[in-house]
């Protein structure tokens, strides 16, 4: 906000979603699009869950951004064409390779999970353990892609991965939180990697 003048919001509407014809994909939801908002665990349909994020004014960059698996397929089409969709470059090739290579000290580990080393790019994961249960790498990966990949979640149990090597991406949009509150984060961390796992399984012709 310093550097170019404008908000979090105006700024990535003018320089990532609108260029990539990501018309589905804001902050701070309001007037028809409300009805396609899909409720939370938020006091408001169309508020973020996130707590910190709503006393921001609902725009952060940590939480707070609603879309649709449309447009973030587009985005991921774009990340893996290193920063350009139908003619449109987003990011510079080198940029991308800067975002999707390991950023994170070669010592940084996981307390949590035996240990073990945590490997994270700019903003994305790439080799995480779990401690819930415990596992050795990022669930989301699933069982067959290889690390290389990168990918991120969300609180409330959203999850996009990507595998550069297969052009293959995996999205999933939910709401974790049921009537009761239950937190259900050890199930669906495991949903993901079934998920991954399956979709992996699903590219015909490429040996992982």
């Amino acid at each position: 906000e310093r550097l170019t003048g404008q908000s979090l919001d105006s700024f990535c509407t003018a320089e990532i979603y609108r260029p990539l014809k990501m018309n589905d994909t804001l902050f701070r939801p309001s007037g028809e699009i409300l009805h396609r908002v899909a409720p939370s665990s938020a006091p408001e349909r169309g508020q973020v869950d996130d707590f910190v994020a709503r006393h921001m004014g609902g725009i952060a960059g940590h939480a707070s951004l609603f879309t649709t698996t449309s447009d973030l397929a587009r985005f991921a089409r774009m990340m893996i064409n290193h920063g350009e969709l139908d003619g449109v470059r987003i990011f510079k090739p080198e940029t991308i390779s800067l975002m999707t290579s390991v950023q994170s000290p070669p010592d940084l580990r996981s307390p949590g999970a035996k240990n073990l080393p945590v490997r994270r790019a700019l903003g994305w994961d790439i080799d995480t353990p779990y401690r819930t249960p415990p596992h050795d790498y990022t669930l989301s990966r699933g069982g067959l892609f290889p690390v290389g990949g990168y990918g991120h979640t969300g609180w409330t149990g959203q999850m996009l991965w990507i595998d550069p090597f297969s052009r293959t991406t995996v999205i999933f949009l939910c709401n974790r939180y049921g009537p009761d509150g239950k937190d259900t984060r050890p199930e669906v961390y495991q949903l993901h990697h079934r998920l991954s796992t399956l979709a992996a399984e699903a590219v015909k012709n490429f040996d992982f």
